[in-house]
């Protein structure tokens, strides 16, 4: 638990999940623009 609540953890897990959203959320909207 200690490892997960890191700081350099938290970090780079936050890193992660804004690559995925700046990468896919383009998509995304678009679909939702389009139904």
């Amino acid at each position: 638990m200690g490892r997960w609540l890191s700081k350099n953890n938290v970090t780079s897990w936050l890193k992660q999940i804004s690559k995925e959203i700046g990468e896919n959320g383009l998509t995304i909207h678009r679909k939702l623009e389009l139904h």
